[in-house]
């Protein structure tokens, strides 16, 4: 059950909740969670026997049934969401469904960056971390990795996303790098020595690859 919908979209009550239901009582500790009313004063929660009955549970957090909104556009595009198993988080968060991807949205990088549900790979310190972009702000983006669960931010910049390397890019990346491991980086008497030595490399790399396949020992 969607806990943030709940918040706000009455027409969500009629889906979930047993008629009557005013109150939902989220789970908390050493409380159970479930669906209250008040009726002349007594406090009603519907048991898992699908009966109301009176409660003398302590008082608890609730979500109050939202009343019911007139149409609107961003109505409207909330119940688009929600018809396309987005959940929404929140303020202007929503997250899409993960591993699918919605035809209507973007499927190029605009100005570098990757769209809302892309699947990409976010820059992590001095590595990079497989993620699902779930919302674009004026200067963040909002990131989601799958295998965690963790929800994280990063700059809104072309510098902190690539797309997702193949076998082959993530090989000659491993190449690269043993060789700048093992080079002296005391003979790099200037930045642009440097750069220069980089494109040797770059350009060395590429004509191993493409002759030869490579295994790792």
């Amino acid at each position: 059950m969607d806990i943030e919908r709940l918040k706000v979209d009455a027409d969500y009550w009629d889906e979930v909740a047993p008629s009557g239901a005013q109150e939902y009582c989220p789970p908390e500790m050493n409380k159970q969670e479930g669906w209250r009313k008040v009726v002349d004063g007594m406090k009603l929660f519907w048991t898992e026997t699908e009966n109301w009955h009176e409660t003398d549970h302590p008082e608890r957090t609730v979500i109050p049934r939202p009343t019911k909104t007139e149409w609107t556009p961003e109505r409207q595009a909330m119940k688009t969401l929600w018809s396309m198993d987005y959940t929404y988080s929140g303020g202007e968060y929503w997250k899409p469904p993960i591993g699918e991807k919605p035809g209507w949205l973007e499927t190029e990088w605009v100005d570098g960056l990757p769209s809302v549900g892309e699947e990409c790979e976010a820059k992590n310190g001095a590595s990079w971390r497989n993620c699902f972009v779930t919302a674009i702000g004026y200067d963040l983006m909002l990131c989601y990795d799958a295998n965690t669960g963790e929800e994280y931010v990063r700059d809104k910049d072309p510098a902190n996303f690539r797309p997702i390397r193949t076998p082959e890019e993530k090989q000659r990346e491993e190449l690269v790098k043993t060789i700048l491991d093992n080079v002296d980086k005391k003979e790099f008497a200037s930045v642009e020595w440097a750069e220069h030595a980089r494109r040797v490399i770059d350009q060395s790399v590429d004509a191993i690859l493409s002759k030869y396949n490579l295994t790792e020992k």
